[in-house]
């Protein structure tokens, strides 16, 4: 489960670069351009969907722990 949060972020980054590769393009904006900040978008896609799926994933381990406590507790 630890090479979810990557996963994650690496799919979100792969699909928002394509997103604004794709606007970018249909706009006639210039490739390289439209690359440049297809790519910008697509890092920060990425770190933001790796950060709150870290984070998600955290809360979830917490909750587990807490209700086994409570078990047998």
């Amino acid at each position: 489960m630890s090479s979810l949060p990557k996963n994650v972020g690496l799919l979100g980054g792969v699909v928002a670069f394509c997103a604004a590769m794709l606007v970018g393009l249909l706009y006639s904006c210039p490739p390289l351009l439209a690359m440049k900040k297809a790519a910008i978008c697509g890092v920060v896609v990425a770190l933001v969907a790796r950060l709150s799926t870290h984070l998600a994933m955290g809360v979830v381990r917490d909750g587990l722990r807490r209700s086994r406590r409570e078990k047998t507790g």
